[in-house]
């Protein structure tokens, strides 16, 4: 998972997209467990493979909808999301984020 910018204990508390970021992060770990290419996977594998799939891509779904609310998580979610995007290859994935920023109180003023 892309590392982002550091950002203050209390920054994290004030912005919800960090926490976003954080269940995404755990989500994307559990996924690249469950999908480990050393060994073919039994069909109990494959049941855990599908449920991580649906809680990274629900995570992902949250953090693309969530406005940053501070200028720091502005920066760690634009920043999220460029890496990730662009490491997966999905740009459109990015523009998902778009009308998300400009809910975003921080360009409010």
């Amino acid at each position: 998972m892309p590392e982002t910018t550091k950002h203050s204990r209390g920054a994290a508390s004030e912005d919800p997209i960090f926490d976003a970021i954080a269940r995404h992060k755990a989500a994307w770990r559990v996924f690249d467990r469950a999908t480990d290419d050393r060994h073919e996977p039994a069909e109990a594998d494959q049941d855990a493979v599908e449920a991580a799939s649906k809680n990274e891509l629900d995570a992902l779904a949250e953090v693309l909808s969530t406005p940053p609310t501070t200028i720091a998580g502005m920066r760690a979610g634009i920043e999220y999301v460029h890496v990730l995007c662009n490491r997966e290859s999905v740009p459109e994935c990015a523009m998902q984020f778009m009308p998300t920023l400009l809910r975003s109180p921080v360009l409010a003023a």
